[in-house]
């Protein structure tokens, strides 16, 4: 007998929970902001937050008593404006595939090798884009995620409101003038993000690192708790770190496990495997690393990501058919506290 929709529907009830849940696991950036940083937004067509870049008023030296006190008011208010963008992905299961499966062992092999990979695989990419500007290409092309923020400054092909240039530049405070979240960044209203550059990792890597995340900190009490890092810059660091990481050792009566962990300040470090020098240009092209203070980092999301169940929906196939949808954006309420560095992969 051929396998039912309803019969799949009824199998795939268990597992649509770990579907939906997966993005929990700590795996680089995404995860760790939609850990700590998820808002959910209840409904809008922008994701909007209002900061102000200085003092609203101006204050004057009172030397003989007879000064006139400054009614100027200084407009420094400015509002981020983020559009959310709307993924979808279509999970087809030939009704043959299903005619050929007997038994609900069966179905949950299907069931693996369709929705889980999908909606991993759009996980996996997402990931990418955020912190590249470019896509694994597992589910969606880079193209497809260009309403998406990245961290990366140097995207400039956003197509959505707030997200045409890249979050972090790899430039000088001074030198930032690209329009980021809506608002054109700018020094005299705290607008823009922290940057240093690794000529060369010896002598200067670790040096580097420390003053960009003291800069960061400044603005904030915490510090940047989130740290990332190329594949080649984080070895360098790592060789560094090696003499004085902190080895924590647990042991109860069944086993002892030595376990090593790599931080910086007051922030953890990741290794980025999706984080491929190849992908930036100069200077970023000689090494990537991000300074993340997930206090002032969102995830704003409309819709989490789901996957539906299987219907029998195309008219000229025959298969049935789920699809899987997120619909939101990143945002930084805050862009100080965040900071970049290029180099030190050499």
């Amino acid at each position: 007998m051929a396998l039912t929709t309803e019969t799949l529907n009824t199998v795939l009830a268990g597992l649509m929970g770990p579907l939906h849940m997966s993005f929990r696991r700590k795996t680089v950036l995404w995860d760790s902001l939609y850990t700590k940083s998820k808002v959910k937004q209840v409904t809008g067509s922008m994701i909007e937050r209002v900061f102000t870049g200085g003092s609203p008023a101006i204050g004057v030296a009172v030397n003989d008593g007879f000064e006139l006190l400054n009614m100027t008011r200084p407009q420094r208010t400015r509002r981020y404006r983020v559009e959310p963008a709307r993924l979808v992905v279509a999970s087809n299961i030939p009704k043959r595939e299903l005619a050929m499966a007997q038994g609900d062992h069966a179905v949950v092999d299907i069931v693996e090798a369709y929705p889980e990979a999908v909606v991993l695989g759009m996980k996996a990419d997402i990931d990418a884009y955020i912190l590249q500007g470019v896509s694994r290409g597992l589910v969606f092309a880079t193209n497809e995620l260009r309403g998406l923020l990245s961290l990366n400054g140097q995207v400039t092909t956003g197509t959505l409101t707030g997200v045409t240039d890249g979050l972090l530049d790899f430039l000088a405070p001074a030198a930032q003038t690209q329009t980021v979240q809506s608002v054109a960044k700018s020094q005299a209203d705290s607008h823009f993000n922290q940057f240093g550059d690794i000529p060369v990792w010896a002598g200067q890597g670790m040096r580097t690192l420390r003053n960009v995340l003291r800069l960061c900190s400044s603005y904030d009490d915490d510090g940047p708790d989130l740290c990332y890092m190329d594949p080649d810059v984080f070895a360098n660091f790592e060789e560094s770190k090696l003499s004085q990481v902190r080895v924590t050792l647990v042991e109860d009566k069944t086993e002892r496990t030595d376990t090593m962990e790599l931080t910086l300040g007051t922030a953890k470090v990741y290794y980025g495997p999706s984080l491929l020098r190849a992908n930036f240009a100069a200077p970023a092209n000689d090494g990537v690393t991000y300074f993340v203070n997930s206090n002032h980092m969102q995830l704003s999301i409309l819709e989490d990501i789901n996957m539906s169940k299987y219907t029998d929906r195309v008219s000229d196939q025959d298969t049935i058919t789920a699809t899987a949808v997120w619909h939101g954006n990143m945002l930084a309420t805050k862009l100080p506290p965040h900071g970049c560095v290029s180099g030190g992969a050499a």
